[in-house]
């Protein structure tokens, strides 16, 4: 069997064959990799034992969202995408992107993949509205986005996103889920009511992968769960490694059986991840 590299490398990619079909993409907000080991977790343990993890791969500073996604999606550090806080608008931000797509924003994988494989479908499902102001979502042949008029909860985000993919089977799924960093701020990240929504995503992720082997749709898929974040008490932003560390886990085709990833990753080779998967090359602005 051919076997998935784990990218993983601040590089572009010069290889530009596909490694997968598909590839399913879930980032949970501020789910750390503290998190990820203390909480209830039967269904992400046996995707660890049966494909890699990283539990040492660090967000860029601060540890908060906007900096986070974009850095994680567009494959390049704050330095080169200029979103630098939660308060970063389109039309409003202190320096320019190094290199912009056709929205004036710093282009991110979803650009990559649609010019290079205009025929791949990408579908997104966003639960926290001001997530898309940082992508051009006109890129998507399917959406379901929290707005600032109409906001839908992780169970909403989760049902709409696994069944149109059992339905559409999109080269890419790209799924980002609030709830964890609603717990963490609500409860405590080292709460059970932070665990116990890292467990109920967990859950919904495992009822998801079941029907997918059920269906042999497993048999030329990657899925990569991660985060933005993680947390400390009832926050994030600092730069504890509580805050600072996520995790990465693949599972699927060709991804080799119980790889431990032990040196430290950076949250932006995510994207170089997803670009190498699909045998897309990503631009010299990226790393």
């Amino acid at each position: 069997m051919m076997t998935v590299m784990v990218i993983f490398s601040s590089c572009i990619n010069k290889d530009e064959t596909p490694r997968a079909k598909h590839v399913i993409f879930l980032g949970f907000d501020a789910m750390s990799a503290i998190g990820i080991q203390r909480a209830e977790t039967p269904n992400f343990n046996r995707m660890i034992e049966n494909g890699a993890i990283s539990l040492q791969t660090r967000c860029v500073r601060e540890t908060s969202s906007s900096q986070n996604w974009m850095s994680m999606v567009c494959g390049a550090p704050i330095e080169m995408h200029g979103v630098i806080d939660n308060d970063w608008k389109p039309d409003n931000y202190n320096f320019d992107p190094a290199t912009r797509n056709k929205k004036g924003l710093f282009p991110t994988m979803f650009d990559f993949i649609k010019e290079q494989r205009p025929e791949a479908r990408m579908e997104a499902y966003i639960e926290w509205a001001d997530e898309t102001r940082m992508y051009d979502m006109s890129l998507f042949d399917k959406t379901l986005c929290s707005s600032d008029s109409q906001s839908y909860n992780a169970e909403q985000i989760l049902d709409a996103a696994f069944s149109s993919y059992l339905e559409n089977e999109p080269e890419l799924l790209f799924v980002s889920i609030d709830l964890t960093d609603h717990a963490g701020h609500a409860y405590g990240h080292e709460s059970q009511g932070y665990f116990d929504a890292v467990h109920r995503m967990d859950e919904r992720v495992g009822e998801f992968v079941n029907e997918l082997e059920s269906r042999g749709m497993m048999d030329d898929a990657v899925i990569i769960i991660t985060a933005d974040h993680g947390g400390l008490k009832g926050g994030h932003g600092g730069d504890s490694m509580a805050e600072l560390e996520v995790p990465v886990l693949m599972y699927g085709k060709g991804v080799t059986k119980g790889k431990v990833m032990e040196h430290a990753n950076m949250i932006y080779d995510n994207a170089a991840t997803v670009c190498g998967l699909l045998g897309v090359k990503m631009a010299e602005e990226c790393r």
